[in-house]
């Protein structure tokens, strides 16, 4: 697995310092880290090789080998443990509570947080976890072209609609998600022989250590 960092996030890291609002920034990487982790060890568990870890402004990006291939039920079992931490997230808070580790008011910014990342997650613009899983959905239907065709519409209809509605901080995470929405779009859809190859020489290799 290689591991990558944005140059953009360095900087981010110095203007939330000089801010004051690192607190809050640290609070969003680690929640967004934990979620990423969560896809991460789903994906080693079934034996579907991650490439590389990005980190960037807002925790840490994996990629996942050829997701949009794999069996349904594996897909939507490693895009629904990322979500599944945020339904975990909030007992997490509840009991540094009880513990009188954060007061009542933190507990509700963070709920709050936590829930905003959540749906923003469910967005249907692609790489978010919801686009994903609106694409397997529709993969139910129709053929994996078409499907990808469809959600790559969607996706920049939706992208448009949120980056003319919001706020100048949000223009800018939406702007961030564009990149991504872009390289998706220029992504080989024909790849499917490479990614059978790929994961016969991962299990393969899998295989000699055991």
């Amino acid at each position: 697995m290689r591991f990558y960092f944005l140059l953009i996030w360095g900087v981010y890291l110095i203007l939330a310092f000089y801010s004051h609002v690192m607190k809050t920034f640290l609070v969003l990487f680690l929640l967004l880290f934990f979620h990423e982790m969560a896809h991460v060890l789903c994906a080693m568990l079934f034996h579907v090789r991650v490439s590389e870890m990005i980190l960037t402004p807002f925790g840490f990006y994996a990629t996942i080998d050829h997701l949009d291939y794999l069996p349904k039920l594996k897909k939507i079992c490693i895009l629904l443990c990322g979500l599944f931490m945020h339904i975990l997230y909030p007992f997490v808070f509840f009991l540094f509570l009880k513990m009188e580790l954060i007061s009542n008011n933190y507990f509700d910014y963070l709920v709050r947080i936590n829930n905003s990342i959540l749906l923003f997650n469910l967005l249907p613009i692609y790489p978010l976890d919801g686009a994903r899983i609106i694409m397997t959905f529709l993969e139910l239907f129709f053929s994996y072209p078409f499907a990808r065709k469809m959600i790559q519409i969607i996706s920049i209809m939706i992208w448009i609609i949120c980056f003319y509605m919001s706020s100048l901080n949000m223009k800018l995470l939406f702007l961030f998600l564009g990149v991504f929405l872009f390289l998706e779009i220029k992504r080989n859809p024909d790849d499917l022989v490479e990614y059978v190859y790929t994961q016969r020489k991962y299990l393969k290799s899998l295989e000699n250590h055991v």
